[in-house]
C-alpha cells in the first residue's frame, strides 16, 4: 500500500502501522536549539539533499502537499545543511522564508506547523531568500 498525500490521517496510519508499507527515520538524540541564530561570515559548511533513509519519500510528499496548499508554495525546495561542530549535525532546510510572513510570530507558527511532520529530534531551519545559501533547494 502506497502512502497518499492528500490523506494525511491514513498516512499517519500506514507510518504507525508494522503491517503496512512504511517509512522510517534516521534517529539521532534531541539537542537545544537557538530560536535564532545568524552564521557568520566565512563559516563553511556543508549542503546535500537528505537522503531517503534521512527523510523517506512518503514523508516528502506530505510535507510538499502541506507547503504547496498550506503555505502556498508552488514548488517547495530542500537542503540538508551540515555545519562542524553543531548539533544536531543534519538540519533541514525548506523553502519557507521570514520575508514571506507579516510577522516574525506567524513565520514562527509556520515553522512549528512544518516540524510537525517530522521526529522532534531534526532541526528545521530556514534562511532569507536573498542569502547565498537559497540556491542550493532542490524539489521537494
Amino acid at each position: 500500500m502506497a502512502c497518499t498525500p492528500s490523506l494525511l490521517p491514513t498516512v499517519l496510519i500506514l507510518l504507525q502501522t508494522p503491517d503496512a508499507q512504511r517509512g522510517t527515520f534516521e534517529v539521532h538524540p534531541p539537542a537545544p536549539r537557538p530560536s535564532q541564530e545568524t552564521l557568520p561570515e566565512g563559516n563553511q559548511v556543508l549542503i546535500g539533499q537528505p537522503s531517503e533513509t534521512f527523510l523517506p519519500s512518503c514523508a516528502r510528499k506530505v510535507i510538499r502537499t502541506y507547503l504547496q496548499r498550506m503555505m502556498a508554495l508552488p514548488e517547495p525546495g530542500v537542503f540538508l545543511l551540515s555545519r562542524p561542530g553543531v548539533t544536531p549535525a543534519q538540519e533541514l532546510v525548506f523553502s519557507v522564508f521570514p520575508e514571506g510572513f507579516a510577522s516574525q510570530e506567524m513565520f514562527n507558527g509556520a515553522m512549528g506547523a512544518l516540524r510537525w511532520f517530522l521526529p522532534r529530534h531534526y532541526a528545521v531551519v530556514s534562511v532569507p531568500k536573498d542569502s547565498q545559501l537559497a540556491q542550493y533547494f532542490q524539489p521537494l
